[in-house]
């Protein structure tokens, strides 16, 4: 017996929810600098986990940040992002 498989959230439920800025380099082409500047600048969603008192940590990356702003950048959107 053949059984079909639905592979329609495949696409965006194979990718985690966060990644570290490393990840988010290689699947989406973009910059370690432009990156940073997008974070510091609230168009992408980013946290550092860390204990209290400890200087440095993890960085993590929300994907669907990353999504939506590439999104905004296609022609035609009118929610386009000024700036970059």
């Amino acid at each position: 017996m053949n059984t079909v498989q639905d592979n329609s959230k495949l696409s965006t439920d194979a990718l985690p929810e966060w990644a570290r800025p490393t990840d988010i380099t290689r699947l989406f082409g973009i910059k370690r600098g432009t990156l940073w500047a997008l974070m510091s600048s609230g168009d992408i969603r980013s946290v550092s986990l860390r204990k209290k008192h400890q200087l440095k940590g993890t960085r993590l990356v929300n994907m669907q940040s990353v999504r939506d702003f590439i999104e905004a950048q296609t022609p035609g959107n009118e929610k386009r992002s000024e700036g970059l």
